[in-house]
């Protein structure tokens, strides 16, 4: 096994994770535009966005390859969702 850290900036959707053997017990991870998925190791800031499922995010953290999956340890986050954007508009 071997594994390389890069600190690097996401922007994507966080999307839910079934449980699954290997994964460092991440529930959540950032889906970038390209369809790669970073896993949200669940420590610090990255506890906070198990709560945002969806959400279209900006993401900056260490960036762990290990056994063919990429790990993100979050060090800081910013939710890009607007609440006044159409899609929430519910007057319709």
């Amino acid at each position: 096994m071997t594994s390389q850290q890069n600190l690097v900036t996401v922007r994507g959707y966080i999307i839910s994770l079934p449980k699954q053997a290997g994964r460092d017990d991440a529930k959540v991870a950032v889906q970038d535009e390209s369809g790669v998925e970073y896993l949200v190791l669940p420590r610090g800031m990255g506890l906070d966005l198990a709560d945002n499922v969806n959400a279209k995010v900006e993401v900056a953290g260490i960036v762990q390859d290990k056994d063919d999956q990429r790990f993100i340890l979050v060090r800081q986050y910013q939710l890009m969702d607007e609440y006044d954007d159409q899609w929430y508009d519910d007057k319709d």
